[in-house]
């Protein structure tokens, strides 16, 4: 059986989505970094690839922060195993 990777009510120790979003953005980073140099002709797609990506995961993370931002509203964090709604 699949075991849940997100922190949540049923799993509260799992990973925050806004701190994996951004490890995502990191690691798609570096591997551009890696092959930015190259003289490949892929090369210039898979950059170009990667920087909608690295963007697609920004835009993800600032949801979910803003996602926090209006929970904060209701209710104070409790941790994973108080629900706020």
């Amino acid at each position: 059986m699949k075991e849940n990777i997100l922190m949540g009510r049923t799993n509260p120790n799992g990973h925050k989505l806004e701190e994996l979003l951004k490890q995502l953005r990191n690691e798609v980073q570096e591997k551009s970094n890696l092959i930015k140099d190259s003289e490949h002709p892929q090369r210039n797609m898979i950059l170009r690839h990667n920087a909608i990506i690295c963007t697609k995961l920004q835009e993800a993370e600032l949801f979910q922060r803003e996602t926090y931002r209006q929970l904060d509203e209701v209710a104070p964090n409790e941790g994973p195993l108080k629900p706020r709604l």
